[in-house]
C-alpha cells in the first residue's frame, strides 16, 4: 500500500501520513518498488516511453521513471536524476530494441541524454509541460 501511495506522491507526504519514518519508507519502496515492475519478458518493447522526474524528498531528493505510455507499465525506477544517472538507467533498459518515441518534460539534459543514448530515438515534450508556457 505505501509503495503504491509514492507512485503518485513525494514520499514525504506519504510518510508523514502514515507516520512512518521517511528513512523506513524510501527503504521498502526502493526494495519493493522493483518488484511491482512490470516485467519485460511478458511484454513487447514499447514504441512509445515516458521519461519522468519525480520527488522522492519535496525540494531535496529525486528519481526518474520510464513508463510505457500506452498502458502505464513503469519499467525502471531510478533514484537521482543527473545527466550521469538519467544515461545509466537509459543504458539498462531492459529490451534489446529501444522505443520509437520518448516524451520528457523541457528540460534539456534529458531530451540531449536520450539522444546520446539512443540515437534514433525521436524525443518530444509532454503536451502538460508545453501547456504551462502559455
Amino acid at each position: 500500500m505505501a509503495v503504491d501511495m509514492c507512485r503518485s506522491r513525494d514520499l514525504l507526504s506519504v510518510a508523514k501520513q502514515l507516520s512512518v519514518a521517511y528513512s523506513t519508507l524510501e527503504r521498502w519502496y526502493y526494495q519493493l518498488a522493483p518488484q511491482r515492475l512490470a516485467q519485460p519478458k511478458e511484454h513487447e518493447a514499447p514504441e512509445v516511453v515516458c521519461l519522468d522526474e519525480f520527488a522522492l524528498q519535496k525540494g531535496h531528493k529525486y528519481g526518474v521513471n520510464l513508463m510505457d505510455a500506452q498502458p502505464g507499465h513503469i519499467w525502471q525506477v531510478t533514484e537521482g536524476r543527473s545527466r550521469e544517472q538519467v544515461r545509466n538507467a537509459l543504458q539498462q533498459w531492459p529490451f534489446r530494441k529501444a522505443p520509437h518515441v520518448v516524451v520528457t518534460d523541457l528540460a534539456p539534459g534529458m531530451a540531449e541524454t536520450v539522444r546520446q543514448v539512443w540515437k534514433h530515438t525521436l524525443v518530444v515534450a509532454d503536451k502538460f509541460h508545453v501547456i504551462q508556457l502559455f
